[in-house]
This record gives structure tokens, C-alpha cells and sequence, in this order.
């Protein structure tokens, strides 16, 4: 019996030594940029996607949104993110700027970039980002894609223009 525990745990070791080794090939920085159009005119988009204060009406996956002092608190089944506004140029850029850091796993920002596109306007999310857990980059790797949050967020804001 000791055998086999000392056996599996010599395997889980092992495993999470070679996802170890293999996250710290992985940069910890990353960009990635998702564009789609919108009938929208641009003072609309922007007016939508700066109120932080109406989130909850149309963002899927949210729980709460608090806004204080300039700083938005937002809680998912992914946890707790808080960044604010660092750059706002209405009706063409947005830029957050995460209160988070080293301890929390990971920092980054998103830059939202508005410009006209036939009779509406086309929205550019980029998404720079840090993440400072080696295993944490393998599990985004194996698990997820750091473009689905920012792909399911064009899908909630066209269900929202729509109405």
C-alpha cells in the first residue's frame, strides 16, 4: 500500500514539474486583438462601453459591479477584478488599467479602439496581459484562450446594441 501511494505521488510530482518547466517556456507577456462591426454609431458604442455603471444589464457572466472612486469592481465565476479607466477619448478610445498585480497572478489592460466602419463603427478590444504563474500560463494554454474574454464580450455588446 505504501508503495503505490509513494508511486502516485511521485507521478503527480513529476507532472506538475513538467507543466512547471514547460510554463516557464511560455512568455508571461500577451497580446491578443478581436475586431467586429457594429451598426452602432460611435458616440453610442462608447457610451455603452464606458458606463460601468449599466454592466450587469448586458454583460454575461458578471455578478456585481461596484464603482468607487473611479475604481470598477467586477465579480465573476472567475473571480474579482478591479481596474479603472486610464485613457478616455469618447466615441474613439477606452483604456483600462487593472488594479490588480504580482499578487494577484497576473496584471494587464484593455484597450478598446472605436472607428467608423460602413454606416456604423468597428470595435477593437486588445488585450495586453501579464500572468506571472508558470502553471497558470500552462493551464491558459491547455484550458482556455486569452481571446474568449474578449470574443464573449463583442457577443454581449451586439445583443445589447440590438435591443
Amino acid at each position: 500500500m505504501k508503495v503505490i501511494v509513494l508511486y502516485i505521488a511521485g507521478v503527480i510530482s513529476a507532472v506538475v514539474a513538467l507543466a512547471y518547466a514547460a510554463g516557464c517556456m511560455i512568455p508571461e507577456e500577451h497580446s491578443v486583438s478581436i475586431t467586429a462591426d457594429y451598426s452602432a454609431a460611435a458616440e453610442k458604442l462608447y457610451a455603452v462601453i464606458s458606463d460601468a455603471t449599466k454592466f450587469m444589464e448586458w454583460r454575461s457572466g458578471l455578478k456585481s459591479v461596484e464603482v468607487k472612486d473611479g475604481v470598477i469592481t467586477e465579480v465573476s465565476s472567475h473571480g474579482t477584478m478591479s481596474y479603472r479607466f486610464s485613457e478616455q477619448v469618447p466615441a474613439r478610445k477606452l483604456v483600462t488599467a487593472d488594479t490588480g498585480g504580482r499578487e494577484k497572478g497576473w496584471t494587464g489592460s484593455w484597450t478598446f479602439e472605436i472607428e467608423p466602419a460602413g454606416g456604423g463603427s468597428r470595435l477593437t478590444i486588445t488585450e495586453r496581459g501579464r500572468v506571472f504563474s508558470p502553471l497558470f500560463r500552462v493551464m491558459s494554454k491547455l484550458f482556455f484562450s486569452y481571446e474568449d474574454t474578449a470574443r464573449n464580450y463583442h457577443a454581449d455588446l451586439a445583443r445589447r446594441l440590438a435591443r
